[in-house]
């Protein structure tokens, strides 16, 4: 660090009475660091000494896009058992695994939440070559845990697919709420607290959700449906105990539409590529919902207005208090 122009040598020529000032000036100079106290130094290596669990959610950590491609990823954070409480995410760039180089985006403050998922939306480089997206979550007491993921710029993957996600109904303890573009099962609460920049709303994660679980309605004869996420929090949809999250103010509802249709006769969703997806007669007139059966294939349109197909693995039970649950496998082109 440069200290003014002033060396050891130069203040020990100096008046023996000047040099009881000069010396803790030195000293207080070159113990003050240029940063605001966060973790910014973009030369040193990644610390990885936190007591935070981070997972990528789903568990992918590799990715091919092509140049300039939206990716959207998502991490859950949670606070271990007599661990500290996770402050803040921060998300970077880098060339070189295990260095810092560029922060990608403004960091995100994760108020010392316990459980929660964040969802951020990354834009690949128009140039090929390898990046190394690293998550920085800044614990309490100075400790920091790391996880990343490699973004190969120059391949393609034309569409996205999850197999076996399990979903339950309105009044079912399992989440019911997910994201084709990303894969990520999310709860009311992760939508809660996935809050907008001015923390007013819960639009930092609504705005993810495409695929909703109802059994509707709420009386017999009753119906197995998937639908978007601002028609499953209409009041004739929800029961009243689902409109917040337990512990917050935020409402669930809300959101970007998306829409379903019948998959035409004989589409046969494990060999359906691009080609297919690309072709199924869905848009934005059709309907923000559909009933289903067990083996049925449907196709839909998602928030980022890419098709897709939902193939319907299995509905173990239909009960008629809003539980039950429901096992579907989906494709949505990228």
């Amino acid at each position: 660090m440069k200290l003014l122009n002033y060396s050891f040598a130069t203040a020990m020529r100096l008046p023996l009475r000047l040099l009881a000032y000069v010396l803790p000036v030195m000293v207080l100079l070159s113990s003050c660091d240029s940063t605001d106290g966060d973790p910014l130094d973009q030369t040193e290596p990644f610390e990885n000494n936190g007591t935070v669990n981070i997972e990528l959610v789903p568990n992918k950590n590799n990715y091919s896009v092509a140049p300039g491609q939206k990716v959207i990823l998502s991490l859950k954070i949670t606070k271990a058992t007599g661990g500290n409480r996770p402050q803040k995410l921060r998300l970077y760039e880098t060339s070189t695994v295990g260095t810092k180089e560029n922060e990608a985006f403004e960091k995100i403050d994760l108020k010392n939440t316990d459980e929660q998922t964040k969802t951020i939306e990354y834009t690949a480089p128009n140039t090929n070559g390898t990046t190394y997206l690293y998550f920085e979550v800044d614990e309490s007491g100075d400790k920091y845990k790391t996880t990343y993921v490699t973004i190969t710029v120059g391949g393609t993957e034309a569409y996205a697919q999850w197999d076996n996600i399990t979903l339950g109904a309105q009044a079912d303890a399992t989440a019911s709420r997910f994201a084709s573009a990303s894969g990520v099962i999310y709860t009311s609460c992760d939508l809660a607290n996935g809050t907008s920049a001015d923390g007013t709303t819960a639009e930092g994660n609504l705005k993810y959700v495409d695929i909703v679980y109802r059994i509707l309605p709420k009386a017999a004869p009753i119906t197995p449906t998937l639908m978007s996420n601002p028609e499953a929090t209409s009041d004739t949809y929800q029961f009243s105990t689902e409109a917040t999250c337990d512990g917050t103010t935020f409402s669930t509802k809300g959101g970007r539409d998306s829409y379903f249709a019948a998959a035409p006769v004989g589409t046969d969703f494990a060999s359906a590529d691009a080609t297919v997806l690309n072709g199924l007669s869905v848009s934005t007139s059709s309907a923000k919902s559909i009933s289903v059966i067990k083996g049925g294939t449907y196709a839909f349109l998602n928030s980022d207005g890419q098709k897709g197909l939902i193939y319907v693995n299995d509905i173990p039970s239909v009960p008629n208090n809003g539980t039950g649950t429901i096992t579907i496998s989906v494709k949505v082109l990228r």
